[in-house]
């Protein structure tokens, strides 16, 4: 018994220590150290880019400007072209990959929104102890230079706060549920994963009906429309665009077999990979 007295003796007396510490610190002088942050400089260190690019700052770049600033700034860690360099990650090319039994996961095959590239270059790049010291110019540049080196843009296109959210990544609709959740859930303010998300409905185009995002091979001719290419399909004879015609150039008038995703809403289709076939 009287050990027990003793130790809650013992446990008061602690507790009655740590309360007059408590105390004491908040009564204690400031000093008058350190200062409120400015707006600036909030604005500096609170720079999260969203999905919706709301917080894109002004500037541009094309991936054409990129590839001086990759090659002094970028090259010696990721390789030459972004295609990687142990132990550091690859960043280009892989797009139509991560449903093969080989896949390779890039930014630019992986992830769906292309303002997620740039939101990654301008908070964490350089790497340390690299001067983390990139412009909003040289930000958007990079994340061109990357989309171009995957064949999602072209290296003359301009990339700006307007132009990139417009950018549709190929795996933009191979996450679940879809669109990606982008805000808590409304219980508790978690983020557990949305289950119980509805699929959207299919979209219908001419002769099918297929969901945007939908990766199929289609058989048909690459066809010159102007300065524009178009794909014509077999099956039903749809006129596709062609989000990006620089891989069907060198093919116009070829009767061809392509794996793509498709966009019935836009009518578009974007390609991975082209194969001649016999007549």
């Amino acid at each position: 018994m009287r050990l027990y007295t003793n130790c809650q003796r013992s446990f008061l007396l602690s507790l009655m220590l740590l309360l007059i510490c408590s105390t004491a610190m908040a009564q204690s002088p400031t000093y008058k150290v350190g200062r409120p942050p400015t707006a600036e400089e909030l604005r500096t260190w609170d720079n999260l880019v969203g999905p919706d690019g709301r917080e894109l700052p002004v500037g541009k770049g094309t991936a054409q400007e990129g590839s001086v600033i990759f090659a002094a700034r970028c090259a010696m860690c990721h390789g030459q072209d972004g295609v990687g360099n142990w132990p550091y990650a690859r960043l280009t090319g892989g797009v139509g990959t991560l449903n093969t039994p080989k896949p390779i996961k890039t930014p630019a095959s992986n992830m769906p929104y292309a303002t997620t590239i740039f939101d990654f270059i301008q908070r964490a790049m350089p790497a340390w102890p690299m001067p983390r010291n990139l412009t909003s110019d040289n930000v958007y540049a990079l994340t061109a230079f990357i989309l171009a080196k995957s064949g999602i843009i072209k290296d003359t296109d301009v990339m700006d706060k307007n132009s990139l959210v417009e950018v549709q990544m190929p795996n933009r609709h191979g996450f679940y549920p879809d669109p990606p959740q982008d805000k808590p859930d409304d219980k508790d303010g978690t983020w557990l994963p949305l289950w119980e998300h509805a699929p959207e409905a299919a979209i219908g185009s001419p002769g099918s009906q297929v969901q945007d995002g939908a990766l199929k091979d289609i058989q048909g001719t690459v066809k010159e429309d102007g300065d524009k290419l178009k794909f014509v399909a077999d099956e039903d004879g749809t006129i596709w665009n062609v989000m990006n015609p620089e891989i069907l150039k060198g093919h116009e008038g070829e009767h061809v077999e392509l794996n793509v995703h498709l966009y019935p809403s836009k009518g578009s289709i974007h390609v991975h990979s082209i194969e001649r076939l016999k007549n």
